[in-house]
C-alpha cells in the first residue's frame, strides 16, 4: 500500500513539474514574448525598493522596459545608472539609442 501512494505523489509531482515547464517555456518562443513578461518587471521594482542603489537590477529594469516598448520608462532608469555611474558605457549605449528613437 505504501508503495502505490508513493508512486501516485511522485507521478503527481513529475506532473505538475512538467505542466509548469512547459507553460513557461511558452514565454521563450520569441524575444518578445520573453521581454514582455510582466512579472520580470515587477520583480525588478520590488528588488529596487529593498536596494535603490543597485544597478545590476536597475539595468535589467531598463532592460525589461526597454524590450517591451515602455521607452520613457526605460529612459528614466538608464538615467538613473548614469548619475551613480556616469562611464558606464552599457548605459550610455542605450539612453542614447532610446533617445534617438524618441
Amino acid at each position: 500500500m505504501f508503495l502505490k501512494v508513493e508512486t501516485v505523489i511522485a507521478l503527481s509531482l513529475v506532473t505538475t513539474s512538467f505542466l509548469v515547464a512547459y507553460d513557461r517555456n511558452l514565454s521563450w518562443k520569441d524575444e518578445i514574448l520573453l521581454w514582455s513578461d510582466v512579472d520580470s518587471i515587477a520583480h525588478y521594482v520590488e528588488a529596487l525598493s529593498i536596494n535603490p542603489s543597485d544597478n545590476a537590477v536597475r539595468y535589467n529594469l531598463a532592460t525589461a522596459y526597454k524590450k517591451s516598448g515602455l521607452v520613457v520608462d526605460a529612459v528614466r532608469e538608464f538615467e538613473k545608472i548614469l548619475e551613480s555611474a556616469p562611464n558606464d558605457r552599457g548605459a550610455q549605449w542605450n539612453l542614447m539609442t532610446l533617445k534617438g528613437a524618441l
